[in-house]
């Protein structure tokens, strides 16, 4: 059983991608630029490392609803989907409470973050943000699952794991 962190490739509108991206043609997608952040700074294995516990937690109690579907007779939802829905709410929260920026990934706070950069809407200047976290694009496509347990996902959409 494997626990997989990604995002749901999600593809940047040009205008966008133009403003965003300036000088780098490669990331069109929200799962480039997922595989950038991640060999650039390790933003999802800095948090699966700094929360640990509450990974651990979502899928011990998956396995409790596991149980308890079993018991009932009535394996009919993915007993891992309140726990993934929760991973996916903590990684938010990891990004946008700057908390990203106090688990020493190098680079962190990023210049942009520190000025306020916004490219999406041609923001060079403004109040400070957190890193990771300029169009907002990258943190709402972030997606967890369960993979190698049992065939609970058939017919669901998958994310593009990292």
């Amino acid at each position: 059983m494997k626990l997989s962190l990604g995002v749901f490739n999600v593809p940047y509108e040009s205008e966008e991608k133009k403003r965003f991206f300036e000088g780098n043609d490669s990331l069109h997608t929200t799962h480039e630029v997922a595989e950038f952040l991640e060999q650039q700074y390790g933003v999802m294995e800095a948090y699966a490392q700094s929360h640990n516990q509450t990974l651990t937690n979502c899928i011990a109690n998956g396995f409790f609803n596991v149980l308890e579907e079993v018991v009932s007779g009535k394996m009919q939802s993915n007993p891992f989907e309140t726990g993934l829905e929760e991973i996916r709410e903590d990684f938010q929260r990891f990004l946008t409470s700057y908390e990203a920026e106090r688990v020493n990934i190098p680079g962190t706070p990023t210049l942009d973050a520190l000025r306020g950069v916004i490219r999406r809407y041609n923001v060079y200047e403004g109040p400070r943000r957190p890193s990771f976290v300029a169009t907002g694009l990258y943190k709402e496509s972030f997606a967890a699952q369960i993979e190698e347990a049992f065939d609970i996902t058939h017919g669901i959409e998958k994310p593009e794991w990292l």
